[in-house]
């Protein structure tokens, strides 16, 4: 009976965000992901990670934690000093 009343409250909550703020949230948590998935992927720190991008570690903590909203600038700094592609663009229409 709690676990029902939880997610119906969890359903509300969610149902009264817009789309644009749905669509936010995904972006920054599929950007965390990508972030972790380059530090495991080359077997490196946070801390190594920041000092190869100059980005500071409370940066690099944010954006694994989805707290960011990193500019393009910021992106293409990651992206060009470690090599990799962070972003890709897809429909968003099933969000």
């Amino acid at each position: 009976m709690k676990v029902n009343k939880q997610l119906s409250t969890l359903q509300r909550l969610l149902s009264q965000r817009s789309k644009d703020e749905v669509v936010l949230h995904t972006w920054q948590f599929e950007l965390a992901r990508r972030i972790a998935q380059v530090l495991e992927e080359q077997d490196m720190t946070q801390t190594e990670m920041a000092a190869r991008t100059g980005l500071t570690h409370a940066q690099i903590s944010a954006l694994l934690h989805s707290d960011a909203n990193p500019t393009l600038a910021t992106l293409a700094k990651i992206a060009g000093h470690l090599d990799i592609q962070i972003l890709s663009f897809t429909n968003t229409d099933a969000v």
